[in-house]
C-alpha cells in the first residue's frame, strides 16, 4: 500500500481550494487570534463544532488570503492589514454572536512569562 505525499505547492493549492469552498458555502467568518492558545483548549473547542454548527480551520494566512481574493477581491487589502500572528478561521452559517459567546467561556488568564 503506497501513501502519496503532497509537495508543498500541491498542499497549498489543496488548502486554497478548501478555503474557497468554505468561503462560498458559509455566510460568516470568525477570525481567532491563536497566539498562546493551548492545544487542550483547542481540542475542547473542536468538540463544539457539530453542536454549534461551525468548521474551524488553521492554515497559512497567505493561502487563505489568496482564496479570499478570488471570491471577494475588494476585502483582501483591509483584512491583510489587520491579520497578524497566528490565527484560526471559523466558518459558519449560524449566528456568529452565539458562537463568540460560547467561545468566550473558554477564555482564561495566563500567567505572565
Amino acid at each position: 500500500m503506497s501513501i502519496k505525499t503532497l509537495r508543498p505547492r500541491e498542499r497549498k493549492e489543496l488548502m486554497r481550494k478548501l478555503f474557497e469552498d468554505l468561503i462560498k458555502k458559509h455566510r460568516y467568518l470568525i477570525i481567532i487570534d491563536a497566539y498562546r492558545l493551548r492545544a487542550n483548549m483547542l481540542s475542547e473547542v473542536r468538540l463544539l463544532e457539530k453542536e454549534l454548527g461551525f468548521i474551524i480551520k488553521g492554515g497559512k494566512k497567505g493561502v487563505f488570503l489568496k482564496a479570499l481574493e478570488r471570491i471577494y477581491p475588494d476585502v483582501v487589502d483591509v483584512l491583510k492589514e489587520n491579520l497578524h500572528g497566528q490565527v484560526l478561521f471559523i466558518f459558519t452559517n449560524n449566528d456568529p454572536f452565539d458562537i463568540a459567546y460560547e467561545l468566550d467561556k473558554f477564555e482564561m488568564d495566563l500567567e505572565a512569562s
